[in-house]
């Protein structure tokens, strides 16, 4: 598994393509030579890389190949086996990017420690404001979660294995659309929860003293 040679992988970047979508091709290997020939890369501003199997290797090298990036708003990484390891990559990555908007982590194994990693990267970024982290085995958050996604506008964590959230999450932006359908949520219930931060947070004043 793996995809071309990186002057093979240059020339397809040179046409002046705004989109990359790549299913099912890469692989680490495949994941590396893409990242090095995306380090000077202008004209990308959408990178799918859907199920290809790039694990957390993978991760970091993309990620590295996109550290100084100027164009990229949009990185899509689902159901690319990463776990914590590569997720702390990402984190990492996310301290230092000013340009993407939207991350897509979806069906991986990021866990809890992955999830952890993501929302300490996001503490010190201002521009993510969509993020999916669905189907990730993920079954904590951090306690301080809320105060580091105050400029989420979407937040996806559907299919994990959540019972509760943390109270921050009431202090997140009241408009974030949330979503955590499939998860056996009891604080505060599911259909509390996809309501949004606001309900939260009167949900843990109503019923707070009494969990």
């Amino acid at each position: 598994n793996g995809w071309g040679k990186e002057d093979d992988v240059h020339e397809y970047l040179e046409r002046g393509r705004k989109s990359l979508v790549l299913d099912n091709v890469l692989g680490v290997d495949g994941a590396k030579v893409l990242a090095a020939a995306l380090r000077d890369n202008t004209t990308i501003t959408t990178l799918n890389l859907n199920k290809n199997e790039i694990g957390d290797e993978g991760a970091a090298a993309i990620v590295k190949g996109l550290r100084g990036n100027t164009t990229l708003t949009c990185l899509v990484l689902m159901a690319n086996e990463i776990g914590d390891k590569g997720a702390a990559a990402i984190g990492e990555a996310l301290h230092h990017n000013t340009t993407i908007t939207h991350l897509v982590l979806g069906g991986s194994t990021l866990g809890n420690k992955g999830a952890a990693a993501i929302v300490k990267g996001l503490r010190c970024n201002a521009t993510i404001t969509h993020l999916d982290l669905d189907g990730n085995s993920i079954s904590s958050l951090p306690e301080e979660m809320g105060d580091a996604l105050t400029n989420l506008e979407y937040f996806y964590l559907r299919n994990n294995e959540l019972t509760r959230l943390p109270r921050s999450i009431g202090k997140m932006n009241k408009d974030c659309e949330l979503c955590f359908d499939g998860n056996p949520l009891k604080e505060p219930p599911l259909a509390v929860a996809n309501q949004g931060a606001e309900a939260i947070a009167r949900y843990f004043e109503e019923y707070g003293n009494k969990l």
